[in-house]
């Protein structure tokens, strides 16, 4: 039995040069001699475990894209999927935590109009003083 090692697949052509599934090219040195597929995650480095951090901060900074990957990836690719997980929950939780402290904030202080209400403003018109001295 032969697998692709590219894709894991199934090949039923045991002469054939390419993958029939992704067409990946095929050599006779490929055959897996343990009769099951082979997980050939070095095609593209970015899927490495070494670079869950980098999904991560993806996952971070566009949380949405983070919680997608986290679901689309949970069984195949787990620290990925972890990595970018964590970093959309970190971003979702400081945003929420940044949204309440704005709010207590905004409830402390008060509006400027009065607080400033007595004070006179020395570029404002200011009646009071044009008749305090008036000649």
């Amino acid at each position: 039995m032969k697998y692709c090692t590219y894709c894991g697949s199934y090949i039923n052509n045991k002469n054939a040069h390419f993958c029939e599934n992704c067409g990946a090219v095929i050599n006779n040195a490929n055959n897996n001699s343990n009769n099951y597929p082979v997980n050939n995650d070095d095609r593209d480095p970015l899927f490495k475990d070494e670079y869950a951090i980098l999904w991560g901060i993806l996952g971070f900074f566009v949380p949405i894209a983070g919680l997608v990957l986290f679901i689309l990836w949970n069984k195949e690719k787990k620290k990925i999927a972890k990595y970018a997980g964590i970093g959309a929950l970190i971003r979702v939780i400081l945003v929420i935590l940044f949204t309440i402290f704005i709010l207590i904030i905004a409830l402390i202080a008060e509006p400027m109009d009065e607080r400033d209400k007595d004070y006179n403003h020395p570029y404002e018109y200011n009646e009071r003083y044009e008749e305090d001295n008036w000649v």
